[in-house]
């Protein structure tokens, strides 16, 4: 009997003993299970990484035509409204047809009167030289015979056949008369030059007449007034029927061929931003993304709440779809690496020297680190340069988990 109750003891204390190992086994495997449950895996792939500069701004037009009253004259219709986008060619507005007669006719007396002037200036001119140059040549002839008489009465004189006195008188003749040919060829020197200038000038008021004429009937041709560039209408200032002066604001174009990019670079990016840097614009409103160049950067910051931007211009291709004030992106290549060993931020950690390494399993399946080289980064991708290998699986912990454990306790609070 005794024997029999050793055995069954024996039994038991076996079977309890295999179930202890094999909770024991249970436990380890489902603590390892929950250990590996709080990783989340990365594998290193090769490819290419960018890193760009981001600047953001607003789109601007730079140039505003304004269009003004060429002559006095009163407006018979406006033929576009506040907002519309215009070509080069279209009708912006019509004069009345007295008003246009008149100014045309004025445009015309003008050319006329000009023309006028102009050869009222040739003539007086002609004859001022003409007159001129008759006193020159007879103050060159008076000088010729005085300077003869004066050589022929030193030369007695040195002889001692003649007087002292005829000497004299001789010599001051001749310096009277070179005096007066002096005077006489700066006189007519001058005249030649003003005559230039004067004629020159009639001829600019006579080509100015013609072509504000030119200008005008071109303007105005059949009483129409024509948008001279591609562009919206901002503002209209008159009212048909509007008398205006001369020079008189009539309504602002926008010139859409003018559009450019202002965006603000930080003071420690100014470096980066230089004249004729080729960017990127994003056009947020329109979904639109074209190559662009910056163009003019300012050399004075301006201050704002603390911190110091710089403007800078950027000229893109656009199209008439993009107006003034719409929010752009302007981004240029900061840094890049073609064919690199890839992994995502995440799975790279930083040691208490703010060293960077990565996690894997070893052969037993145990979660091991070693240090890595990094190269470049976007935020979302970091270039390792030594310590991993293409295909090689890297093992971390997701942020995601600790917010959601943070998450947990805040709530079981």
């Amino acid at each position: 009997m005794k024997s029999k109750k050793k055995r069954k003891r024996r039994i038991i204390i076996a079977v309890v003993v295999v179930i202890i190992i094999a909770l024991g086994a249970w436990m380890v495997n489902q603590s390892k299970k929950a250990v590996d449950s709080l990783y989340s895996t990365a594998e290193v792939i090769r490819g290419d990484l960018d890193i760009y500069y981001s600047f953001s701004g607003n789109t601007q037009i730079a140039d505003v035509q304004n269009i003004t009253s060429a002559q006095a004259w009163k407006i018979a219709d406006i033929k576009v409204e506040e907002g519309d986008s215009i070509k080069k060619g279209d009708v912006l507005y019509t004069i009345d047809e007295e008003d246009y007669k008149l100014a045309v006719a004025s445009a015309e007396t003008a050319i006329e009167t000009a023309e006028l002037s102009l050869s009222s200036t040739e003539a007086s001119m002609s004859q001022q030289i003409s007159q001129s140059k008759s006193s020159l040549t007879q103050a060159q002839l008076s000088f010729e015979d005085a300077e003869r008489t004066y050589n022929s009465t030193k030369a007695l004189y040195d002889a001692g056949l003649t007087s002292e006195q005829s000497y004299n008188q001789a010599k001051m003749a001749f310096d009277v008369a070179q005096e007066q040919y002096n005077t006489a060829n700066v006189a007519y020197q001058t005249v030649v030059s003003t005559s230039g200038i004067s004629i020159a000038s009639a001829q600019a008021q006579l080509t100015q007449a013609q072509n504000s004429y030119d200008s005008l009937v071109k303007q105005i041709g059949d009483r129409e007034v024509k948008a001279e560039i591609d562009g919206i209408v901002s503002k209209i200032y008159v009212d048909p029927d509007t008398k205006l002066n001369a020079g008189a604001v009539i309504m602002d174009i926008l010139d859409t061929d003018s559009v450019k990019a202002v965006v603000k670079v930080d003071e420690y990016d100014y470096a980066t931003m230089k004249v004729g840097t080729d960017v990127t614009v994003y056009i947020d409103a329109l979904e639109m993304e074209v190559p662009g160049k910056v163009s003019s950067i300012d050399m004075q910051a301006t201050a704002s709440a603390g911190m110091a931007y710089f403007n800078a211009d950027v000229e893109f291709e656009h199209d008439s779809s993009v107006l003034g004030g719409m929010t752009v992106e302007v981004t240029s290549l900061k840094d890049s690496t073609s064919d690199a060993l890839l992994i995502p931020m995440d799975a790279l950690m930083f040691d208490k020297q703010n060293q960077p390494y990565v996690q894997y399993k070893d052969e037993k399946g145990n979660i091991q680190s070693k240090y890595v080289t990094v190269g470049i980064n976007d935020g979302f991708q970091a270039e390792i340069l030594e310590g991993v290998s293409e295909g090689e699986t890297l093992y971390y912990i997701d942020n995601s988990f600790y917010e959601q454990m943070m998450s947990m306790r805040m709530g079981g609070n």
